[in-house]
């Protein structure tokens, strides 16, 4: 009886235990989970932030830019109050989504000086592109915005350098138009008006 006694009790003791490890485990695996759905939701809300705020400027300010102030670059065009700042794809986003910002970036060739700001030529190809494009897209001029890196980057470019990397796949999300200009040289005679034709040309991409 005493032996039957002790087997129950340790059987008893035994499936106390189990049932204690058993539940123990399932709060350690609820914890894990929590704590994955956290970090997956933490890192899926990174996806929309920028590392490099995206710096743009108004189409009508860009209209009207000289090539001595876009030679400021990103610092006296910022200081000079002609930019603004987007800190989240999202921000953008929503008032894109809205009818309220239309984003048209633009890329030249700078051969191996990055540090080369547009020719005075490739600037007025650029102005009468946004033109161009703002109408032919039936566009308002007063939502648009242009994204160039002459004053969306700053000067010292190396600084920012790896923040830049981490960030332009996003800047890539956001263009309602992307426009390459082709390399204009001023001692050649180029059409201008069969120069910006060909930028909206590149439009098909974005559409």
């Amino acid at each position: 009886l005493v032996a039957s006694g002790l087997v129950v009790c340790v059987g008893g003791v035994g499936i106390i235990l189990f049932r204690h490890f058993r539940k123990r485990m399932r709060q350690v695996v609820q914890q894990e989970s929590a704590m994955m759905d956290e970090t997956v939701s933490m890192g899926l809300a990174t996806l929309n932030d920028f590392a490099l705020p995206m710096v743009v400027m108004m189409a009508q300010t860009f209209s009207e830019l000289s090539l001595s102030e876009l030679e400021q670059w990103h610092e006296g065009n910022r200081d000079a109050h002609r930019l603004i700042w987007f800190d989240s794809l999202r921000q953008l986003q929503d008032l894109q989504n809205e009818g309220k910002a239309k984003l048209v970036m633009f890329t030249y060739p700078q051969g191996l000086n990055l540090h080369r700001s547009p020719t005075a030529r490739q600037l007025a190809s650029m102005q009468a592109a946004v033109k161009e494009v703002s109408a032919v897209k039936g566009w308002s001029e007063e939502t648009v915005m242009v994204w160039l890196d002459s004053f969306s980057f700053p000067k010292d470019w190396n600084s920012v350098a790896e923040l830049t990397f981490d960030t332009m796949y996003l800047y890539t999300k956001c263009p309602d138009a992307f426009i390459v200009v082709s390399l204009l040289r001023e001692n050649h005679r180029v059409d201008l008006i069969a120069a910006y034709a060909l930028c909206i040309a590149s439009l098909s991409v974005c559409s």
